[in-house]
């Protein structure tokens, strides 16, 4: 079973949605955060990468650019390409050359 999680900037500032200033003053503050960041090489120790265990996520989520990079193999006939060679129906790939159905595991 795939396991979907994030890659996300660490910082994540609450706010009162409705309090327009303190939101410009979030977005400030986080453009600092990536400032200070670059500046002191430290952008690697703000990244996170968390497993999404609520299940908020499927794959439909993954940005397309991500999948485009991602290469999957066939059990069936072990044809390999990229993600995008791929057609999809109801959660299963098919394989172009040999039309079986599978899922990522």
């Amino acid at each position: 079973m795939v396991r979907i999680g994030c890659v996300a900037f660490r910082n994540i500032y609450i706010v009162d949605i409705d309090d327009e200033e303190m939101v410009e003053n979030a977005k400030d503050f986080i453009i600092e955060d990536i400032d200070n960041a670059v500046k002191h090489n430290e952008t690697l120790f703000w990244i996170d990468v968390k497993e999404d265990k609520n299940h908020k996520y499927t794959y439909d989520d993954i940005h397309p650019g991500l999948l485009d990079l991602k290469r999957i193999k066939c059990p069936n006939c072990n044809f390999e390409s990229y993600y995008s060679e791929f057609d999809k129906d109801e959660g299963q790939f098919i394989c172009p050359e040999c039309d079986n159905r599978f899922e990522l595991k």
